[in-house]
């Protein structure tokens, strides 16, 4: 299962796009004479035409692909939409050989710039290196002229934020330890194959009928080493940590550790442990200061646990 038609399509398209710049820097210069203006006739001065301003320009627009009719890819048939995005979609299929069911991406790449398609790129080489029984499972892709298809593990059930919802909020201590042991699996396995996640979130962790934990969406994942990240990573402000608002750089795995922490919070007392803030800066000087109120009906061994998470100090809290 190799990427290496993607990689080599975005490569492809960047060397056309930068190779109208090196054609100009490589012609020769003129060397003519340059003749004055007559002294009767004014010079006249040409005007370059104004650019539209970035902001106004629409968005550019695709017909449909003739790849929303296809019933399926390879040798797996569409079956029930899961879920959509802006530019994706997931779709339940079935495997016409083994009988199975698997959730397939269908990814738009018309819509997608170098960069992002870069990212996509880097994502699913995350997903092949972790093989985990508690992370969503990559089995295999498949690439036409405009679409992208991940077929990936199918796992039914609900996210942690519906399941939260589903039991008024909140949980009860031994439910909320085992879903949080199988996160803290599936993080410490990432971090042993150097890969942090960035984006652990309710909405990101999967809850099988049985009460299994699959993570997913490693979107904002990366691999971090030697050298030290700073990419301001998530979209949700009750998951900031102290490192992205103080303009710090991170190693990676103290991040995962804190996102752990706000999620434990969560799920036992019933709300963010920021979410008392009014204004996002009355959030962000909470965050950097650890400012939250711990419930005092949670035991003294959450609450520790808890507090370890959500340390400032990352040397205390990378220590899980």
């Amino acid at each position: 299962m190799a990427f290496r038609a993607v990689t080599d399509q975005l490569k492809t398209k960047w060397r056309r796009q930068s190779s109208g710049k090196l054609a100009t820097l490589n012609q020769e210069p003129d060397t003519r004479t340059p003749v004055p203006p007559s002294p009767t006739q004014p010079p006249t001065t040409t005007r370059e035409p104004k650019k539209p301003d970035r902001k106004s320009v629409p968005a550019k627009e695709y017909p449909p692909s003739p790849d929303t009719l296809l019933s399926g890819i390879g040798d797996y048939l569409f079956l029930d939409p899961l879920g959509h995005g802006k530019f994706s979609k997931v779709v339940l299929a079935y495997h016409y050989l083994t009988g199975e069911k698997y959730a397939v991406k269908i990814i738009d790449k018309r819509v997608h710039d170098y960069r992002v398609m870069s990212r996509l790129v880097r994502e699913i080489n995350l997903m092949e290196i972790i093989d985990h029984p508690n992370v969503v499972h990559l089995y295999e892709t498949y690439e036409t002229a405009d679409s992208l298809y991940l077929v990936m593990e199918y796992v039914p059930g609900l996210n942690l934020d519906e399941y939260l919802q589903k039991h008024n909020g909140a949980l009860q201590e031994e439910d909320a330890r085992n879903i949080f042991r199988q996160m803290v699996a599936a993080v410490e396995y990432c971090h042993s194959r150097w890969v942090v996640h960035r984006d652990l979130k309710a909405p990101n962790v999967l809850l099988t009928p049985h009460g299994e934990v699959k993570l997913a969406d490693f979107g904002l994942g990366n691999r971090f080493g030697l050298q030290r990240l700073k990419t301001i990573c998530g979209n949700d402000d009750y998951y900031y940590y102290p490192e992205i608002i103080s303009g710090q750089k991170y190693v990676g795995p103290e991040i995962d550790c804190w996102c752990l922490g706000v999620t434990l919070f969560r799920m036992t007392a019933g709300f963010e442990p920021f979410a008392h803030a009014h204004t996002v800066g009355e959030l962000r000087k909470d965050v950097v200061h650890g400012n939250y109120p711990m419930p005092s009906h949670l035991s003294p061994g959450l609450q520790k646990t808890i507090r370890k998470c959500l340390s400032v100090d990352r040397r205390k809290r990378v220590a899980l």
